[in-house]
């Protein structure tokens, strides 16, 4: 049976794009992302995957590409997502209350 997956393209202002290490198989960096289960919108399983593997709650942007892997009948669709900025109680804005600090592969934090 096909299987649908979604990853994001979550980037800092300089351009850099936040990966995970996958914690199966090869370890490698990935951009977040997975499996979109039964019932669930493609939109819906990519916040629920973003938050799950960064801690991040994010907004779905653009649509940049579909992607298939015929030979594991497999269709990835890759969107742009954003963190929302958030004013907090001081007048600053800071993007998602819940995380401290998420660094690049490069090893420089995406926000503090």
């Amino acid at each position: 049976m096909p299987t649908l997956g979604v990853f994001a393209a979550i980037s800092d202002e300089g351009g850099c794009i936040l990966c995970v290490r996958m914690n199966y198989a090869t370890c490698a960096w990935t951009t977040p992302g997975g499996r979109v289960e039964h019932g669930e919108s493609p939109l819906d399983a990519l916040k629920r995957e973003v938050l799950e593997e960064s801690g991040l709650d994010v907004e779905a942007g653009q649509l940049v590409g579909v992607y298939s892997k015929p030979y594991k009948d497999d269709i990835v669709l890759f969107f742009r997502a954003s963190i929302p900025v958030l004013e907090d109680q001081s007048g600053s804005c800071r993007a998602n209350f819940g995380v401290q600090r998420i660094e690049l592969a490069s090893g420089k934090p995406l926000f503090a």
